[in-house]
């Protein structure tokens, strides 16, 4: 005969184990941005201050780094601090200009490379305290390519933030890659299987009927318009989307505005929460990651 507490104890533990099986896996889409990339640690801040903690991570360009630091462990505040402590908000300290006349770009990784060699304590995605996949362009094959498993992992965040013409292209297996953005700077798509719900944090948003004073702002705009395009199918493949509206006198190079930009990912997030409060579903009830 089962004595009545070791009925309790498979009870409770089978209990635990539906709960379990029963959470949702919440993913997180990132877009690139450049500058405006900053917009989505207030965006991560505002969805875990209401409970939701993304699992599953991806992202193009900035939204790669943003997501390769938040997919390491980092909180989208200490994220904020380590960008102040290395001084990201300044040009400089990203660019390194190439004097090779040969280079396929103005600036060479290094800069970048050592952040995430400083911060970054794997190569290999699989060793992330998330998942994480980011989305590169592949010149060679002229497709996008989702790379979420496997190592060089700071090779490939470094492909997917390779902008044309600012940064050198990067070769990984004797494949040449840029920019995510080129062919998806919202790659949603790349975890749909893997998730129950994705949430889009978008900052790279069109605006419809622009204001137009000279030949910048027209060249400017056909990029964005662009960029835009590449995120159709991404927005689709998103349950919820968090766009993100930013002043337009910023641009993807505004880093020394990148408190304003947390702070308008941030407040839309917020905003987003109270006019969709069906997406505190998904909150953990003890408010734990």
């Amino acid at each position: 005969m089962i004595k009545p507490v070791l009925v309790v104890l498979c009870l409770a533990y089978s209990q635990s184990s539906f709960a379990q099986a029963a959470e949702p896996k919440i993913g997180i889409c990132l877009s690139g941005g450049g500058a405006l990339g900053f917009a989505h640690l207030g965006v991560l801040k505002a969805l875990e201050e209401n409970g939701i903690h993304p699992q599953i991570v991806t992202g193009t360009s900035m939204g790669a780094i943003i997501g390769v630091f938040y997919s390491a462990g980092y909180s989208p505040d200490s994220i904020l601090v380590l960008a102040q402590k290395e001084k990201m908000y300044r040009l400089g300290k990203l660019l390194e200009l190439t004097l090779l006349r040969k280079s396929t770009g103005i600036s060479t990784h290094k800069k970048l490379r050592a952040i995430l060699e400083k911060y970054i304590h794997t190569d290999s995605f699989d060793s992330l305290a998330k998942s994480l996949t980011v989305c590169v362009t592949n010149l060679d094959s002229a497709r996008a390519e989702y790379i979420g498993s496997g190592n060089r992992l700071k090779d490939y965040v470094i492909a997917s933030a390779s902008i044309p013409g600012i940064f050198e292209l990067t070769i990984i297996d004797s494949m040449r890659y840029v920019d995510g953005g080129v062919m998806n700077n919202l790659p949603a798509q790349a975890i749909r299987r893997n998730c129950d719900v994705i949430i889009g944090s978008d900052v790279e948003q069109y605006t419809m009927n622009p204001v137009v004073k000279k030949a910048s702002d027209v060249f400017q705009l056909a990029i964005k318009l662009l960029v835009n395009n590449t995120t159709v199918e991404g927005k689709k493949a998103c349950d919820y989307l968090i766009a993100v509206p930013l002043d337009g006198h910023l641009s993807a190079f505004s880093f020394n505005r990148y408190k304003d930009i947390f702070f308008a990912g941030y407040t839309t997030a917020q905003d987003y929460i109270r006019q969709h409060p069906d997406i505190l579903r998904y909150a953990k009830k003890n408010g734990t990651p």
